[in-house]
């Protein structure tokens, strides 16, 4: 309950928008009002409902965090109709709109006048925030100050840019830096990230056109362009009162860039600094920043962690053989793309022992002790700014606190780092990366050799001289300049270790994928070849296609193999079921086929082999013997009429099936007696509109049933605990805490079902899969495991092989795979799988785990092999794989030895 002191305000956000609501709150607070924020005042104890019920009815006023998510959270729509409510003519101004995002405006909102912080600067949203509500506390907005004389002034004498315009970067997105790329998400009818041309921005920049802006910074503005073949770049332009001092910048940053190659880098494309506007292309790196990620409370552990930790320093490492310093290792220029960590932004770049002249803006929390100094700065300067960025990502915090710059520089020079929550490999490499002397931090080889596994260990390296590193970085930048490669001779460069080499070579090859395929695909080998790394295993699965089984005139709704004998059966919305036999090659046609009365929605095998089948109109039939084509078979009745059974499953001792359906009821059964249920539950407590119970599994050693769907008027996951079968039995459901929207499927690890795994929409801010562990002793408890994957659409199902090592998911996205596949032990990469061009509905793995099956609204069910073994032994004897040449492999991995054929 509220305290009896009167709050001046409720703070009604979403969880996608919940570090703008922490921020906004930590201000008004330092402002001297009163707050109620979910994120600080809804702790153990506290009736979180009553809580939030009072928060809306008894502050003065509720503040909104207005974004497209927000206003589709059906908490956030009853908050803020409920202030607007109380005070309709908005004469007491009991509503406050904060705006974060770009959203469209609903008409109810229309009237109401808001505070827009989009685009400002951390500075300028704290003016902006302050001064509106002070003016909603006040009813008006007259200024202190006489206001400007709006007539005709004397002109100004004096240099240039005397009042050079204010142009503020968006916060608090990434960083606040130059940013040489920024993340590109394709959402469901247009770029989510990107901002269209204005009629001030140039149409074309050297050979690219100009499509969109991806950010707006202090310095710069960033777009992307795309060249006449096609290829993206992230296009950099300075802004027009900076050109002069931004042409010195852009020359070192494209002398650095060209300098050494690295595929852990963003390569510069093209560049320009004598033309105006001065301008310099990167290559463009599609994926989420780690600062994105870590905002939506996605944070780095264990395999994670150090799998991050290693390819960060083997970015810096390649940087620090060309005799080159990063000096800003912000979250916001890590790029979590397909092939790994991907390092972008050379724009704070020195090369080793140089005066400082200029620090990065907006990442104050990474600078060493020596910046703070203004001493020149090392190649351990950036081990300090990756012990920083290593803290950050697996916490969400840094390790010095300080609320000002002058508080967080005495921290940096003064205090221990609060490692706290660190993981414990990993914690006593940072503590040693982030002492304040430079000479007792370890090496980026050190740390890169004992966060590897012992078969990797790095060659040891000689310690580079400052004058060596400047011959190098002279010889590097003549060489780029004159446009030829230095080849190996001509530097000496220690060899990558293994795990590295396969990581380059996937990386290389993800580059490739688009503009030369047939490359890419050799590359895909060579690296599973040199190491099977979860990169390069990731990679080698893409060419995992065995056959597409067409026949269906529906979309294919169902899809189980027969736990016996391996046999996939398929099930449509065409009132089919089509049994193929996988197990050959001849793929041309079902075994069998025969037809129901209604459409098809889902389709199971028992233990025994028994199919079952769950149709349109509450049905589910029964078919023992898979010859039986032409007879009646016995059906009884799962769900009401005109519903649908969406799911089947077996519990893991076969002695259960579970039904869900669109009629909101989840029902569990005896499989060999259904007449009657032996348990109902009623996940969707009568919901008007939505009703679909779209997931239903059991864990917990077929003790706990979980569902998950529609409920009132929201998507949720509910756990039932079973105990008996009695049907007479009421057992009051667990409710998982967060707030799902459009859910798509649960489904529990066929190896440790204490695990379930949730596919659902909007999650926190993006659609993904989110593990949890359910326990049942005295009382249901639920613990969050890991999420992984990031989708622009819901995934419809989700599958775990027989022996719970890979998770596969099929997706509704039109621009990305519509499956994809990942191998648990290291969630950060995955397998994209393109054969499917429209919606997937199903999947299924074989009993085996050697086959992947999917199918949807192609009409098709797609097949492919997920043996990475098989699928070497394939591909080393398909000439279409051969190795590349000497030639072509020093081209594109010159730092790379040459691997030669398949062993």
């Amino acid at each position: 309950m509220m305290s009896d002191i009167a709050r001046d305000f409720f703070i009604s956000y979403t969880a996608s928008d919940a570090a703008w609501a922490v921020w906004i709150a930590w201000q008004l607070e330092k402002a001297d009002y009163r707050v109620l924020v979910q994120e600080w005042d809804f702790v153990p104890g506290v009736h979180w409902t009553a809580t939030m019920e009072e928060g809306v009815s008894k502050a003065r006023r509720t503040l909104v965090v207005l974004s497209e998510d927000y206003l589709h959270s059906v908490y956030g729509r009853l908050e803020w109709t409920t202030a607007l409510r109380a005070d309709q003519h908005g004469s007491e101004r009991r509503l406050v709109p904060v705006q974060v995002a770009e959203c469209r405006t609903p008409s109810m909102l229309t009237g109401i006048v808001w505070v827009d912080l989009m685009g400002a600067t951390e500075d300028e949203a704290r003016r902006r925030l302050l001064a509106g509500i002070e003016q909603a506390h006040s009813g008006r907005a007259k200024p202190s100050r006489t206001p400007i004389y709006p007539g005709i002034v004397p002109t100004r004498v004096g240099g240039q840019n005397v009042n050079p315009p204010t142009l503020p970067p968006s916060y608090p997105g990434p960083g606040g830096s130059m940013a040489t790329s920024m993340v590109l998400f394709e959402g469901r009818d247009r770029f989510e990230r990107a901002t269209p041309l204005t009629k001030a921005d140039p149409q074309i920049i050297g050979g690219y056109a100009l499509r969109h802006r991806l950010s707006l910074g202090n310095a710069c503005t960033v777009y992307l362009g795309e060249d006449g073949k096609g290829r993206k770049g992230a296009v950099k332009v300075p802004h027009r009162h900076l050109w002069k001092d931004a042409r010195a910048r852009l020359a070192r940053e494209a002398q650095h860039g060209r300098a050494f190659r690295s595929v852990h880098v963003s390569a510069v494309l093209e560049a320009d600094v004598n033309t105006s506007p001065p301008y310099l292309v990167t290559e463009f790196v599609h994926g989420p920043t780690l600062d994105e990620q870590i905002l939506r409370r996605r944070l780095f552990g264990g395999p994670g962690l150090r799998h991050l930790a290693v390819n960060v320093l083997t970015a810096v490492g390649d940087l620090h053989r060309a005799g080159i310093v990063h000096g800003d290792l912000s979250p916001a220029n890590v790029i979590l793309s397909s092939s790994g960590p991907r390092l972008i932004d050379l724009g704070a770049s020195r090369t080793s022992g140089d005066q400082q002249i200029w620090r990065p803006t907006g990442t104050a929390q990474l600078l060493a002790p020596e910046q703070w100094r203004d001493e020149p700065i090392t190649e351990a300067t950036d081990v300090f700014g990756w012990g920083c960025l290593i803290m950050y990502a697996a916490t969400g915090r840094w390790p010095f606190a300080g609320g000002s710059e002058l508080a967080l520089r005495r921290a940096i020079l003064a205090d221990a780092p609060d490692l706290t929550g660190l993981d414990a490999i990993v914690r006593p490499l940072v503590r040693q990366a982030l002492d304040r002397n430079p000479a007792a931090r370890p090496t980026i080889g050190v740390l890169r050799t004992r966060l590897n596994p012992p078969l990797d260990v790095l060659t040891p390296r000689t310690p580079t001289t400052a004058k060596r590193i400047g011959r190098r970085t002279a010889v590097g930048m003549m060489a780029g300049l004159a446009g030829v490669s230095l080849s190996r001779d001509s530097v000496r460069v220690a060899p990558l270790p293994i795990v590295d080499q396969a990581n380059a070579i996937a990386t290389v090859a993800d580059r490739l994928r688009d503009s030369d395929p047939d490359l890419a695909g050799r590359l895909d080998l060579a690296a599973y070849v040199t190491r099977p790394t979860p990169p390069a295993r990731a990679n080698l699965l893409r060419h995992a296609r065995i056959a597409t089984l067409r026949g269906h005139g529906g979309s294919v709704k169902g899809l189980a193999f027969h736990p016996l004998n391996g046999m996939l059966v398929s099930a449509g919305l065409d009132a089919t079921v089509r049994l193929w036999d996988v197990r050959g090659q001849n793929f041309s046609a079902p075994v069998v086929a025969f037809t129901n009365v209604s459409p098809l929605f889902s389709a199971a095998f028992g233990p025994d082999g028994t199919l079952f089948f769950g149709d349109g109109d509450g049905f589910v039939t029964k078919v023992r013997d898979l010859r039986s084509v032409g007879r009646e078979l016995p059906r009884f009745r799962a769900h009401d009429a005109e519903s649908e059974v969406l799911r089947l499953r077996f519990s893991r001792n076969g002695r259960l099936l579970a039904t869900s359906g669109s009629d909101g009821f989840a029902k569990i059964w005896d499989p060999a007696d259904t007449r009657k249920p032996l348990r109902v539950f009623d996940h969707t407590v009568r919901t008007r509109h939505l009703r679909y119970v779209w997931g239903v599994t059991f864990c917990g050693e077929d003790r706990v049933l979980v569902t998950a769907g529609d409920c009132e008027d929201e998507s949720t996951v509910k756990l039932w605990r079973l105990g008996d079968t009695d049907p007479g039995r009421h057992d009051p459901p667990m409710r998982i805490p967060d707030m799902f929207v459009s859910i798509g499927d649960v489904i529990s690890n066929p190896v440790d079902d204490g695990v379930v795994a949730i596919v659902s929409g909007v999650l926190g801010g993006s659609n993904m899969v989110r593990r949890l562990r359910v326990s049942e002793s005295v009382a249901l408890d639920v613990r969050p495991e890991t999420d992984f994957g990031s989708f622009a659409k819901l995934n419809h199902s989700a599958a775990f092989s027989p022996d719970g090592s890979m998770f596969a998911t099929g997706n509704d996205n039109d621009h990305d795979a519509r499956v994809r596949l990942w191998t648990l032990s290291d969630t950060s990469v995955s397998t994209p799988l393109f054969e499917q061009r429209r919606p997937v509905w199903a999947t299924a793995f074989s009993p085996d785990g050697k086959l992947l099956a999917a199918g949807g609204d192609d009409l098709t069910v797609c097949l492919w092999g997920t043996d990475p073994a098989l699928l070497r032994a394939a591909l080393c004897a398909s000439p279409s794989f051969a190795t590349p040449s000497r030639g072509v492999w020093r081209e594109y991995l010159p730092d790379v030895p040459y691997p030669g054929r398949c062993p």
